[in-house]
């Protein structure tokens, strides 16, 4: 194939081939890559058999030339296991105490150590240097690692009171595996090949100078006042209220945010950016839980806290073409008062009743006063009663007939709700606006063509945040539609406005 120089083109080409044939674990696999690019560790959650050491092994093979060392860790488990036996040579001739760390894992890029909080307290001490600066002390001397991936997994969290807070709090990537969902994929999954490796094309593994190179360049990527806006608002979202509140559970500490940054960057990076976007932040959730119920609650709050950062720029737009909408409004009012006209968008009959137009076969009204109380959400229980020999009816709080029907309305954008269905106002039959005054009637139609304007807008803003060809690389299915709805309530918002444009009621 052509080499390709965009990095974002060479990512996804890259993940395609990683995650072929294997099924709803592109996110997890995405995320993992992400990590390791970002020199971080990544902590996978989920039940046995889901899949979780195929990650890793899949990971191996997006670095050139790269060894992996894997382990399922149990309460047995010694250092000798994990990071090479002592060399009795080296203590009996030298008095030296050294391990031969060669196939394991101080030799590996890539490492995978499954049941990691059954691991003794021996192993977790050097973990944790090894997790944090990719250093490993071997004997008088400490090595650097060529270490690039650490995936971790287990079937559990880290339980409360065993002294594992120091190491929980080095993975910032944190996800949940679970099993194949879809039925489709299940059948592929159970009926596909056993052999699960895969062959990824050369020119698209990241070599160890690469890597280097790569790791330098993250740390030049800027990151903008909106972005730590937004991180200031977390941090704050997320920082404990009260002494009770006030427990380790619920810390998030520095040396985690500044991991979440360092991904943030990497994420930008990777998409040929030279600086972190709102958008990035989403990655966020992955890395603000602590527990079970933090997963949850915390996850959702960061998503629904981004994505409104995300469309807030459009949101205060929208701001501001109400503000600009309100004084057209106050001026025409302002003037009708000092004039004495009577400015009104729908027919107004005898001065005093609007006409509901389809809800019976003549006439239908309601009294100016009363339909302007009505609600748009608790609805008001009418009486309808005859008007007149011609078939014309009258809606009323009193009820002045021996055999009255009464009806339910709410007030819609432009009319009524009766008992559930819109019906609309009668308009009038000249356009009063544009009549008395030519200018603000102009300034609003220019407003609605800025309107029209900016729902396109807002659409493609929707597009390229979400669309298979340019959407970001790391956001998951679950982010993009909350993204995707956050767009929607955005033309919502947008066309509802739009509606009552010309309504100066």
């Amino acid at each position: 194939m052509q080499h390709t120089t965009n990095r974002k083109e060479r990512m996804r080409l890259l993940l395609k081939q990683l995650s072929a044939g294997i099924y709803e674990r592109d996110y997890p696999l995405t995320m993992a890559l992400l990590s390791a690019v970002a020199g971080e560790s990544c902590f996978l959650l989920g039940l046995p058999g889901v899949g979780k050491s195929l990650v890793a092994r899949r990971l191996k093979s997006a670095f050139r030339g790269a060894t992996a060392f894997e382990y399922l860790m149990s309460r047995f488990s010694t250092p000798d296991e994990i990071f090479g036996p002592v060399s009795i040579s080296k203590l009996k001739d030298e008095d030296t105490y050294e391990r031969l760390t060669d196939g394991y894992l101080p030799s590996a890029d890539v490492v995978f150590l499954d049941e990691i909080w059954k691991a003794g307290p021996s192993i977790q001490n050097a973990l944790l240097t090894v997790l944090n600066e990719k250093r490993f002390r071997n004997g008088r001397n400490e090595e650097e690692l060529p270490l690039k991936a650490v995936i971790a997994a287990s079937n559990e969290l880290p339980a409360e009171g065993e002294g594992l807070e120091a190491l929980w709090d080095r993975f910032v990537v944190r996800l949940v595996v679970p099993p194949v969902v879809g039925k489709e994929a299940f059948r592929a999954m159970i009926c596909g090949q056993t052999h699960l490796a895969t062959e990824v094309d050369e020119e698209l593994q990241l070599s160890t100078e690469e890597y280097r190179q790569w790791s330098q360049a993250i740390d030049g990527v800027e990151v903008d006042e909106e972005v730590l806006t937004l991180i200031d608002a977390l941090r704050d979202e997320f920082s404990p209220k009260s002494e009770e509140e006030d427990t380790i559970e619920n810390f998030i500490s520095d040396r985690r945010w500044k991991k979440l940054i360092r991904l943030a960057r990497t994420a930008a990076f990777l998409e040929g950016r030279e600086r972190v976007l709102t958008e990035d932040c989403m990655l966020f959730a992955c890395g603000l839980w602590n527990n079970d119920t933090h997963r949850i609650e915390r996850t959702e709050r960061t998503e629904r806290m981004v994505a409104a950062a995300i469309f807030r720029p459009l949101y205060n737009r929208l701001e501001e073409f109400k503000q600009t909408h309100k004084q057209i409004v106050e001026q025409m009012l302002t003037t009708a008062k000092l004039k004495g006209i009577s400015l009104s968008r729908y027919r107004l009959i005898d001065y005093k009743y609007y006409n509901i137009v389809g809800f019976s076969e003549g006439q239908t009204l309601i009294p100016k006063e009363l339909f302007e109380s009505l609600s748009q959400r608790i609805a008001t229980l009418l009486t309808l009663t005859p008007y007149d020999e011609e078939g014309n009816t009258m809606l009323s709080k009193e009820v002045t007939h021996p055999r009255p029907r009464r009806v339910s309305l709410l007030r819609s954008v432009n009319g009524v709700l009766i008992d559930g269905v819109e019906y609309p106002l009668e308009l009038a039959a000249d356009d009063n606006v544009g009549h008395y005054f030519p200018k603000e009637y102009a300034a609003l139609q220019e407003l609605e063509e800025q309107l029209d304007r900016f729902h396109e807008e807002v659409l493609a803003r929707v597009r390229e945040l979400t669309s298979e060809k340019s959407r970001p690389l790391f956001m998951s299915s679950e982010q993009l539609q909350r993204l995707r709805s956050e767009g929607n309530r955005v033309k919502l918002q947008t066309k509802k406005f739009k509606n009552q444009l010309y309504s100066l009621q």
